[in-house]
């Protein structure tokens, strides 16, 4: 049986940060408040620059002192693995300074995106242009110098299905890379986007998984298409209590987090304590 983590990213709130009403204290806070034992973010959260040595001794001490673990994660705007090379340089760079910071504060993973789009998003420098074959090519290589790195400071990359890498693919990368520092970070509503069956792509994913992103979705008919969005636990289209049990039934230790974005502050409160409630219930 699996020794689970439950804990919150603070992506979860990042409509209640941009309005200025949370600060680093205050998100630690409310994840030990709503019974957290972890949380997923980004350790440069209180500027931007080089993540130095007083901010991280910082964000240890408020760690430590709500006997929290933490475990850093990039984000896809700055993962530009294989746009230029020197986007490609930029974020090497900016994934070993959150290698670093995951030896600092004692966590041994840090959640790696790779941003392989066949799009655009809005604001993102992505590559649009380029053959598929050929991004794929260049994430293998940047994560066989990352898996280096991550090496030296005895760090695991956890890759993520963000929307962007289809459950072959995602396998196909780590067995090219053939590293045991790169694992996986298993987002189990992500592949709704390839058309997907969860649970078959969850059932490949989980023996190499050692984080999660948990949440649910449902749709409803607009026009043109789908509107796909986040929802309660037990109310989309992912049979999460049979995600818990397959969890659960993993030999290896690992932390799922709430990943259940919303579009207001208020939204936000609601989603993470009613996943909080659930993950306490789940993963007893």
């Amino acid at each position: 049986m699996s020794r689970i983590k439950r804990g919150v990213d603070s992506y979860c709130y990042h409509k209640t940060i941009q309005a200025g009403a949370m600060d680093l204290d205050a998100f630690l806070d409310r994840a030990k408040g709503l019974g957290f034992d972890s949380v997923m973010l980004d350790p440069a959260w209180g500027g931007p620059g080089p993540i130095g040595d007083e901010r991280l001794a910082r964000l240890s001490g408020a760690l430590e002192a709500r006997d929290l673990y933490a475990v850093p994660r990039g984000t896809a705007a700055e993962a530009g693995f294989m746009a230029t090379d020197e986007g490609r340089e930029a974020a090497l760079a900016y994934y070993a300074d959150r290698i670093r910071a995951a030896a600092h504060l004692g966590s041994r993973i840090v959640r790696v995106v790779g941003a392989v789009r066949d799009y655009v998003m809005p604001g993102w420098d992505l590559p649009a242009k380029l053959p598929r074959d050929e991004i794929l090519t260049r994430l293998v290589g940047a994560l066989r110098e990352l898996a280096v790195k991550a090496e030296e400071h005895r760090v695991v990359l956890a890759l993520e299905n963000h929307g962007d890498l289809r459950c072959e693919e995602m396998l196909d990368v780590l067995r090219a890379v053939n590293s045991p520092r790169l694992e996986v970070h298993l987002d189990v509503a992500e592949m709704i986007g390839f058309f997907e069956n969860p649970l078959d792509t969850i059932e490949k994913l989980l023996p190499h998984t050692v984080t999660v992103h948990l949440q649910n979705m449902k749709a409803r008919k607009i026009h043109g298409g789908w509107d796909v969005y986040v929802c309660g636990p037990r109310e989309g289209w992912i049979d999460l209590d049979k995600v818990a049990r397959m969890i659960k039934d993993q030999h290896r230790d690992i932390a799922v987090f709430d990943s259940a974005a919303c579009q207001t502050p208020e939204q936000e409160a609601e989603m993470v304590a009613a996943y909080a409630e659930y993950m306490q219930e789940v993963f007893r």
